[in-house]
Order: C-alpha cells, then sequence, then structure tokens
C-alpha cells in the first residue's frame, strides 16, 4: 500500500496550489498553454495529497472557482446569473477528482493509484455531458490542438484517451514528487505510464507520416459574407419599431444586398472549381414573403456551376421567432435536405424532431451535414458511422471563436473525415482526417472571407467511428471499481 508522502509545510503546499492555479488558468478557456494541462494537475494534487479531505475541498474548490471567473470571462454568452451558475458547477465537476484521489491514494496498491485521477476525469467528463442541452466546450484534450501525434489517439479512443493520458502522466509525476523523485521505489507507477506515453507519440508519428496524400480530393469552399450594413439596418428597424415607425426599406435593402453578395462570392468560388460550398449559419436573412423566390436562385446557382451548395438562412416572419433553414442543393439544383430548426442557433442545436443528421452520398464521398454546436459533441457526429467529409455552418462569440473551430479538427481524426467549419463571426476552418489545418480565415463581422481547400474525397477508417465511447464506457467501469475497493478499505 502507498503512504502518503512526507508532510510539506504550509508554504510549500499554497505555493503548489497556487502554482497549479495559475497553469489551470493557462491549460483552458481564453488562454490556451497545451503544456499547462500536464503541468497543473501535478501541482493542485501535491496540495491535496498533502493536506486534510475537508479542507483541500474548501480551499480547491473556491480557487478553482475564481480561475472559472477569469478562464471563462466573456467565453459563453449567457447572462451573468447564468455565468455564475455554469461557473460554480464546473468547479464542482473539477475539484471531485482530486478529492477523489485524496480520499483513496492511501487505501488502494501503489499500481494502481496514478489511476485514480485520470478515470474520474474521463467518467465525469463523459457523462456529464448526457446532462447538458448540448456539448462540451472544455476539456482537457481541446488544449492539444496542433498536437498532430498525440491527436491520432482519438482514432482510436476518441477524445477521453488524450484526456486520460494527460491525467495519468500528472498523477504519476505527483508520486514521483512526493517519492522524493525514487525512480526505483515508484517504478510500478512509472514505467508503465512512460512506456503507453512513448508508444502513443510515437504510433500517432508513424500514422502522420504515413498518411496518404496522394487520394483524388475535392475543392471545398467556405463564405461568410459582410454583414456591417445589414447589422446596421437591423439596429434601425428595431429601434424604428420602438418608436412605432413602419419604413423598413433600408433594411429590405440591405437584405438584398447580403443576399447578392454571397450569391456573387458563390458565383466566384464555383467558377474557380469548388465542388462544395457553404455559407455561414443563419447569416443569411430572408424576409418570409422572399423565401420561395430567394431559394430557386440558390436552385439556380448550385445547377448553373453543377455544385453541392450548404446554406443556413434565417426567416424573418412577419410574426413569431425566426425559423433558421438549413439547406443542401445537389449539382441538379434540387433541394436534398431542408431542416428546420426554431429559436436561436447557439442555444438549440440539431434539428426539430430528431437528433439525427443528414448525410448524403455523393460522387465526392459521403458527407454529413451539421450545425457548429453539432460539432461540440463527439457522439452526434459518431452516430453517422463511417463518413468522409463533415460540412458545418456555424456562428460563434468572438472570444471563443478559433478553439470552437479547432475543436471540430478533434472530429476529423476520431471519425476519420475532413471538416469544413464555416463559423459567421468566428475563424472559418478546413481540417483533413489526420486534424491538419490546411486552410483558415478569420471572419469579422465587418468583413467578408472565403475559405478554400481541396480535400480527399475517401476518409479513413478509425476505431472510434466503429466501436463509439468504448474507452469512456470503460474508463466509468474501472472508476466505480476503485471506487467501490478504496472506500471499503482503511489506510495503513
Amino acid at each position: 500500500m502507498t503512504t502518503q508522502g512526507g508532510r510539506r509545510s504550509s508554504l510549500e503546499k499554497y505555493g503548489m496550489l497556487l502554482m497549479g492555479v495559475f497553469l489551470i488558468i493557462l491549460a483552458g478557456g481564453r488562454f490556451v498553454t497545451p503544456a499547462a494541462a500536464f503541468l497543473a494537475p501535478v501541482f493542485l494534487l501535491m496540495f491535496t495529497r498533502n493536506t486534510g479531505v475537508r479542507h483541500a475541498a474548501l480551499v480547491l474548490y473556491v480557487l478553482l472557482f475564481l480561475s472559472l471567473l477569469v478562464r471563462l470571462h466573456d467565453y459563453i454568452p449567457v447572462q451573468k446569473p447564468t455565468f455564475l451558475l455554469i461557473v460554480a458547477g464546473f468547479a464542482v465537476i473539477e475539484t471531485l477528482p482530486f478529492l477523489v484521489d485524496r480520499k483513496l491514494f492511501q487505501k488502494l496498491p501503489t499500481a494502481v493509484v496514478p489511476l485514480i485521477l485520470p478515470l474520474m476525469v474521463v467518467s465525469l467528463g463523459y457523462l456529464i455531458p448526457f446532462a447538458l442541452p448540448f456539448g462540451v466546450i472544455s476539456g482537457a484534450a481541446y488544449t492539444q490542438s496542433g498536437n498532430l501525434e498525440l491527436m491520432q489517439l482519438s482514432s482510436v479512443t476518441g477524445i477521453h484517451g488524450i484526456t486520460f493520458v494527460i491525467f495519468w502522466f500528472a498523477s504519476t509525476m505527483a508520486s514521483l514528487w512526493d517519492s522524493g523523485f525514487a525512480v526505483r521505489r515508484c517504478r510500478k507507477q512509472f514505467i508503465p505510464m512512460a512506456v503507453v506515453l512513448m508508444v502513443v507519440f510515437v504510433t500517432g508519428g508513424f500514422r502522420v507520416v504515413f498518411d496518404d496524400n496522394e487520394a483524388m480530393k475535392v475543392r471545398v469552399a467556405g463564405i461568410a459574407g459582410n454583414r456591417t450594413a445589414l447589422q446596421q439596418a437591423l439596429r434601425q428597424n428595431k429601434s424604428d419599431a420602438e418608436n412605432e415607425t413602419t419604413d423598413s426599406d433600408k433594411l429590405h435593402a440591405a437584405i438584398d444586398a447580403y443576399q447578392s453578395e454571397m450569391l456573387s462570392l458563390s458565383d466566384k468560388e464555383a467558377a474557380a472549381g469548388a465542388r462544395i460550398i457553404a455559407w455561414t449559419e443563419g447569416g443569411t436573412l430572408v424576409l418570409q414573403a422572399d423565401t420561395e423566390n430567394f431559394t430557386e436562385r440558390l436552385q439556380a446557382l448550385a445547377g448553373r456551376h453543377n455544385i453541392y451548395l450548404v446554406t443556413d438562412i434565417t426567416v424573418v416572419q412577419s410574426a413569431g421567432e425566426p425559423v433558421h433553414r438549413y439547406l443542401v442543393f445537389g449539382p441538379d439544383g434540387q433541394v436534398l435536405t431542408d431542416h428546420l430548426r426554431v429559436g436561436s442557433s447557439m442555444v438549440l442545436s440539431g434539428w426539430k424532431n430528431t437528433r439525427t443528421l443528414p448525410v448524403i452520398d455523393t460522387e465526392y464521398g459521403t458527407i454529413l451535414f451539421a450545425s457548429g454546436l453539432d460539432l461540440h459533441s463527439a457522439r452526434a457526429i459518431n452516430q453517422a458511422g463511417e463518413i468522409d467529409i463533415v460540412i458545418a455552418p456555424a456562428v460563434d462569440w468572438r472570444t471563443s471563436a478559433p478553439h470552437l473551430s479547432h475543436m471540430a479538427a478533434f472530429r476529423g481524426v476520431e471519425n476519420g473525415a475532413s471538416i469544413l467549419r464555416v463559423p459567421g463571426d468566428g475563424l472559418l476552418l478546413v481540417s483533413d482526417t489526420h486534424g491538419r489545418v490546411l486552410a483558415r480565415s478569420d471572419h469579422k463581422s465587418g468583413t467578408h472571407q472565403t475559405v478554400v481547400a481541396s480535400v480527399g474525397i475517401e476518409g479513413v477508417s478509425t476505431v472510434y467511428a466503429k466501436a463509439g465511447d468504448w474507452f469512456a464506457w470503460l474508463s466509468v467501469l474501472l472508476a466505480g471499481t476503485l471506487l467501490f475497493k478504496g472506500l471499503r478499505r482503511q489506510p495503513e
């Protein structure tokens, strides 16, 4: 049985705690430093393992709550009371794994002690989103965007494997530190972690290097228009409505101008060779009376250039909430998909009456059509089975925009698919089956932006696409087993 390391002075313990909190601020949310995600849990564990359970729980919760206020400031577009409730809940979720580790690390065999924290983090990270109305936008795995070798692990385990590796490393390092860096004494903990980490990076490197880049490709384009004039007209129209005036000519003119710009930009990209073109989510307004006419113009565009055109328009109704219509047009101009979503797309994700996302077999592979928030959830994409390309119109909020698009690249690695994510007021991004960013363009409402790249028409078969969340469920089972055994034992 393991025993707690030598008692440390209060200065040492609180110094480690503050360092851990500082690093966790850098590890996620508004600030993403990949190395900090590995190091922050080490210092937090050094505090909790050398502090009484109740005292550790209170102090850690308060500081994690305060750190989340910094990490998520202006990151989630909700009212302040809701924001504080979200932060309070996240602080509980982040604190709980450390407290379980503190409760059990003296009661379980030395070899399994480093597994307590990662198993608890993965289990909570997997189970909690079942109770949320939309996918999770936090998580240690997402801090490793751009670490291609490590990202490849998600093709087997999903992002849960990456999360596990991060916290397994941290827990092992904390045990090694607490032993005075006596490697021989901690070899049963250190060697398995080191071997697995080496295998993950070596095999991930091979997977990236030996990727077949010579497969047939198709040119895709994402388009985000300049909404400055349209937003000014919307504000003026709202002011006029409050003053009980009825002149809406400026709004109609701004809507027509934006529509014309999007059609013109699409014409240009189609003429340049793009075979799949996607617009941003909900950015194009259409008056209810003009819906049929505008749909015919979209059909004519797709048929004229023999392209797949993906649009998400907002139909402004004379009464009631606007209706979002997700429309996909085929090369013959026919409507292939027409789904409705009522309300704000930033709050309500998915399709009316169904959570099944549309999938279409084309000459350019099997294409999954999703919304921006669908890419927050691995389960939403994994349900489609083996796919080749994912097209996702989206709308973002500026402070979290880059992070949301880089999250999408993980969905590509998990499912062996290329990703085209086209957010309004965000980072337009194209990534390949291995998470490499092929093209990106930062869209702000005062400009129009286009992202263009050639992606393979054949995806890559992955274990995760076939087996789903097997690793997460295994982690839940093992975490439950350790909890059951640990809580029944008395420390030696």
